[in-house]
């Protein structure tokens, strides 16, 4: 029971987005099939979760546009209670570039409507239907682009409704390297007081032609009820 009244608040919090380094989505559509194998991991003072592996999976479908499906393995453990293994829920999303930031640079509109399937394993799946629709508000110039995110999470049984936000600020080191900060939390319909909040730290790195690997930390900063955590994540992606 423990376990399932962590895996409730944690629900709250916006979720990486899919194939993205950062939990704010990123302003492009994918042009090519990709493959991503990641790790995550969190810690708090009432014990641990972790997924390894999960896998993303990209394809475009025309320019601008792209669809996604994840899915990978958690690991549920917390002081005193018996650690929970098994598949976790199913992700499927949509990335539209509704207006992209052109070459030069300036203002851009991507939208990621992202639904949860709880298909995972009982002890690990959130059991919650849900449609999130976040909403990228980005600005670039030169190799610095600023992300703005607000959107809406559905849940279709009585988790309750979200509203998702975030911050983030990317910087192009070179042509291989990009580095970020984000604040992301994410509030109920119901008690926008009671929202839940972390910030993060992260890179990525073109380490050859199609390949690429990234990293994050995060830092809970506010959650009701809760212990805060301290969240890991690595990927290696693969562009064919």
């Amino acid at each position: 029971m423990r376990a399932a009244l962590i895996i409730m608040a944690a629900a709250l919090l916006p979720r990486p987005a899919l194939a993205s380094t950062f939990t704010v989505p990123d302003m492009e559509a994918a042009d090519a099939f990709a493959i991503k194998v990641i790790a995550e991991y969190s810690d708090s003072a009432e014990g641990h979760e972790w997924a390894v592996p999960s896998f993303d999976i990209t394809v475009p479908i025309v320019p601008r546009l792209e669809a996604a499906v994840a899915f990978g393995r958690g690991h549920v453990h917390r002081s005193g209670t018996t650690a929970f293994n098994g598949w976790s829920d199913v992700e499927i999303a949509a990335k539209w570039e509704l207006k992209p930031i052109a070459e030069e640079g300036g203002f851009g509109i991507t939208v990621e409507p992202v639904l949860l399937i709880p298909l995972g394993e009982r002890e690990v799946s959130e059991d919650d239907w849900r449609l999130e629709l976040p909403v990228v508000f980005g600005w670039r110039t030169g190799p610095l682009t600023l992300h703005g995110m607000t959107g809406y999470s559905a849940s279709f049984s009585d988790r309750g409704d979200a509203i998702p936000f975030g911050a983030l600020a990317t910087y192009d080191i070179g042509e291989r390297l990009t580095v970020g900060v984000e604040l992301v939390g994410s509030a109920p319909v119901s008690d926008l007081d009671g929202y839940e909040a972390e910030i993060g730290a992260g890179a990525a790195y073109a380490i050859a032609d199609g390949w690429t690997v990234d990293g994050r930390v995060s830092r809970t900063v506010r959650i009701e009820g809760e212990a805060k955590s301290t969240n890991f994540l690595f990927g290696i992606e693969k562009e064919f």
